[in-house]
């Protein structure tokens, strides 16, 4: 989902209990924000294959993993 709130452009994907969320300015066009939210998603979720959607209690277990996603995404843009 896309919209926009207060001139940023707010990209979200929603997944049982947990909401992903990227925010970009006002200037920037939704297809990278999108990006980056599908791509965090696709990578958080695939160590879980064997299940069908992210939960916040595995997510927490694994925040250090969650870390190393969202500092690969940030560092290699």
């Amino acid at each position: 989902e896309v919209t926009s709130l207060e001139g940023l452009t707010v990209v979200y994907r929603s997944s049982v209990d947990l909401f992903f969320y990227v925010v970009g300015g006002s200037q920037e066009n939704e297809v990278g924000p999108q990006a980056v939210t599908q791509s965090g998603y696709s990578d958080v979720s695939h160590p879980l294959a064997h299940r069908k959607e992210v939960e916040k209690r595995w997510l927490l277990d694994n925040m250090e993993g969650l870390f190393l996603v969202v500092d690969e995404i940030v560092d290699r843009g």
